[in-house]
């Protein structure tokens, strides 16, 4: 019977807690000499804003083309395949083996070509982010000096806070009107599909590395 008017007696005193407003929870803990902490979502600001989404559907927009490309060569390289194919039965043999073998290195080549793109849209991609990410430093810095606060945590890493101290709706706007969306770089743009001349040179040197 102790035990459960002690358990009672704790709840209530949770209760009073908890009834207590943030704010005044917040002055208390600043009365007692603890540093002005406040909690941004770092993975909401670069998320959500208006810069973020840009970049997403930059990415989105570069990949739904480059797929557009290999799709299309694909499908070239498939009605080759299957036109050398019917042609077997047709040709003189030599014709035959002459024509494969320049098939090959068509395909050896466009390969390496969509793989080495592919590649330089990754990191393209990741340098892009990387800045975005940067460019969030300055950001928390002007708000962390604006709220007189000493301490800036990532809210994955907090396992409970106060809603005032949480100011990533601040940073997602601050971040809108200071940064923008930044660019993919991406090198200068070469033919997937070799040229009837880099075919001549390449279809007898399979492992000239093109």
């Amino acid at each position: 019977m102790l035990a459960r008017r002690a358990f009672l007696a704790g709840l209530g005193a949770a209760a009073l807690g908890a009834a207590v407003p943030a704010r005044a929870q917040e002055a208390q803990a600043q009365e007692a000499g603890g540093p002005r902490v406040i909690v941004v979502s770092r993975d909401r600001v670069l998320r959500e804003s208006a810069a973020g989404r840009a970049l997403r559907r930059a990415e989105q927009e570069l990949s739904i083309a480059f797929q557009a490309r290999v799709d299309a060569i694909t499908a070239e390289i498939e009605a080759e395949e299957a036109e050398i194919t019917q042609l077997r039965g047709e040709i003189s043999r030599e014709e035959f083996e002459r024509r494969a073998a320049r098939f090959d290195s068509k395909v050896r080549i466009a390969r390496r070509r969509s793989q080495r793109r592919a590649s330089e849209l990754q990191q393209a991609v990741r340098a892009a982010r990387e800045r975005l990410s940067a460019a969030l430093g300055p950001v928390l810095i002007a708000l962390l000096k604006a709220e007189g606060a000493e301490i800036v945590l990532d809210a994955d890493d907090v396992l409970v806070a106060a809603p005032t101290v949480n100011r990533t709706e601040a940073v997602i706007a601050l971040f809108d009107a200071q940064i923008p969306a930044p660019e993919i770089v991406l090198p200068e743009e070469e033919a997937l599909l070799p040229t009837e001349e880099e075919l001549d040179a390449a279809t007898f040197q399979p492992d000239s590395g093109e």
